[in-house]
């Protein structure tokens, strides 16, 4: 800020000067305030005007110097120096002097607080038109000839910062309450926005939900079991892990539909499913193949397989129904066995376990069979 008023200042007088010394000087009327520059040797530099008037040349120094005499007391006040001054009065003070010394070095300007006033001065170099009064000196255009030292009261300086200070800190404190709101705004469309993707993720699971398990059963549907079951194949195919399939039919279905009507039977499918689910692990692969049909993969040899296909058909026995009277159901199970069968691939494993199905409800259903390479053998006769 200081900087700024100082350069201002100086640019302003030094554009006079600079008009003035492009006119080779211009003439005023001599009067008290404007004597005769003693100091200034040029032609004709008193004339008198037809009407008897006296003028006489002012020349950017005498200007200068005059403006000077005008701002004093004033907020700005100015001092022409230099360290070979023609006129006396021009004799720099010690700050000066070391100011004009700085400059003969190359220094562009100097600032300083001394007793509450901000100084600030920069260089003046010989210009052309300088030279019919300065040659005689051996100057050269270029030069460092003097300075223009302006000096200002701190009060105004400060008075200027104080209120700088204010309207920054008044605009800091509207941006903090922009900022605090903004952020207050994002976070409502980010919770927003989180809900909106909650909500989207909620739905797209019960979509994928609905998309992948039996209604009824609550089991998985056909695609989806028969997806989950060809990516599981693959997976022991390539690890060489026991693998086998269970399919499960419910005896006699249709005569409970018959008898007990439809609402019935799907009471018997859903209690069955339930007992189903309690009898597998949690990694066993499970769901409805169709109409009264289950079926189930483990990774579980002939033997472990034979053992769950038991348990199942127990728990099958073990529920009780009533409608006109009570009743039970039973189940039939065909199993079979990746590296006991060796299937060409999961659809013949998924046939062989069929066909022991058809076997054991053949041989009178309420039983298991399991395949062989040539053909069913019963186990639980």
């Amino acid at each position: 800020m200081i900087q700024i008023k100082g350069e201002t200042s100086f640019h302003l007088i030094q554009t006079m000067r600079l008009w003035n010394a492009g006119h080779g000087g211009v003439y005023a009327l001599v009067t008290v305030q404007t004597p005769v520059n003693p100091y200034l040797n040029v032609p004709e530099r008193e004339i008198e005007t037809p009407s008897g008037k006296t003028l006489t040349v002012v020349n950017p120094a005498y200007m200068t110097r005059q403006l000077g005499e005008r701002l004093k007391d004033t907020q700005v006040e100015i001092h022409l120096t230099s360290l070979k001054p023609l006129n006396p009065n021009n004799q720099p003070d010690s700050w000066e002097r070391e100011a004009l010394s700085s400059f003969e070095q190359g220094e562009q300007k100097r600032m300083i607080l001394s007793n509450g006033v901000y100084r600030y001065m920069q260089p003046l170099k010989v210009e052309p038109a300088c030279m019919e009064c300065h040659q005689s000196q051996g100057y050269q255009v270029g030069d460092i000839r003097g300075g223009l030292s302006i000096s200002f009261p701190s009060d105004d300086i400060n008075e200027l910062l104080a209120g700088l200070r204010a309207e920054i800190i008044w605009a800091h404190q509207i941006a903090y309450v922009l900022l605090l709101l903004i952020a207050l705004l994002v976070q409502v469309l980010i919770h927003k926005l989180a809900t909106k993707l909650q909500y989207a993720k909620s739905r797209q699971d019960e979509l994928n939900t609905l998309a992948s398990t039996d209604e009824l059963t609550q089991l998985a549907n056909r695609r989806h079991l028969l997806a989950s079951f060809f990516e599981r194949y693959q997976t022991v195919e390539t690890q060489n892990l026991p693998f086998s399939v269970l399919m499960i039919d419910i005896d006699y279905f249709k005569m409970v539909n018959d008898r007990y009507g439809h609402q019935m039977g799907d009471q018997v499918l859903k209690r069955f499913a339930n007992e189903l689910m309690k009898n597998l692990r949690d990694h066993d692969l499970s769901g409805r193949y169709g109409g009264e049909e289950f079926m189930v993969a483990l990774n579980a040899n002939i033997a472990l397989a034979s053992t769950v296909a038991e348990r199942i058909r127990q728990a099958a026995e073990e529920i009780s129904f009533y409608a006109e009277e009570a009743f039970t159901i039973s189940v039939s199970i065909g199993i079979a066995e990746r590296r006991f069968n060796q299937p060409k691939g999961p659809e013949d494993l998924i046939r062989m376990s069929d066909e022991a199905l058809y076997q054991a409800k053949a041989r009178g259903r309420n039983r298991f069979c399991v395949a062989t390479q040539n053909g069913s053998v019963i186990i639980n006769d």
